[in-house]
């Protein structure tokens, strides 16, 4: 009915923001993604992955799995360990899959969606894009990628939202980035939100 639809103050081949000041974009996610209807969407790491969170008001420190965090009410009081130290996060995601990758590092290993990004020395580079010869940023240092294999099989992943100073932090000691909404897209329209 029109009195449930929202005004539209203005429109383009590429956005549209309404009275309310929502906004909705339209962008390929890939070059192809507009022939093959494709969604390129960042799900990132297994339950079972090992975070270190520290209480903001006791100090204490934590090293649980990130699935943990869904029974936390007071998420605002704590803050996760990053490569630059200890950052706010502002919530979690969850989503599910039905796929996703083992990567083996010569002192780790982290259970992730195909397109979780982790640092390496040539930048953020999407799990299924690693390779044998590529080195992963972790705690202690520059770490070998062993093997990458795909599990198959519907699965649940999570992902710290937010994360202040730098959108990343340690997933089972690798440096992983955490979920960006507009991650797909090209810097200039991201920034436009």
């Amino acid at each position: 009915p029109k009195w449930l639809q929202q005004g539209v103050m203005e429109w383009n081949k590429k956005s549209l923001i309404l009275e309310n000041g929502s906004k909705c974009i339209a962008a390929a996610t890939s070059p192809s993604a507009v022939r093959g209807l494709s969604v390129n969407l960042l799900m990132c790491v297994d339950g079972s992955t090992e975070i270190t969170i520290r209480n903001k008001k006791t100090g204490e420190i934590r090293q649980i799995p990130i699935e943990a965090l869904e029974t936390y009410d007071d998420m605002n009081d704590w803050q996760v360990l990053t490569d630059y130290g200890w950052s706010d996060f502002e919530g979690l995601k969850i989503t599910t899959s039905e796929h996703k990758l083992l990567v083996k590092t010569e002192a780790n290993e982290l259970r992730c969606s195909l397109s979780h990004r982790i640092m390496t020395p040539r930048g953020w580079v999407e799990a299924r894009k690693l390779k044998p010869t590529d080195k992963c940023k972790t705690i202690h240092g520059l770490c070998s990628v062993i093997s990458i294999t795909l599990i198959e099989g519907h699965t649940k992943l999570y992902d710290l939202v937010g994360v202040e100073r730098g959108s990343r932090y340690y997933t089972n000691d690798i440096v992983s980035h955490n979920c960006d909404e507009f991650a797909h897209l090209g810097p200039n329209l991201a920034d436009e939100f």
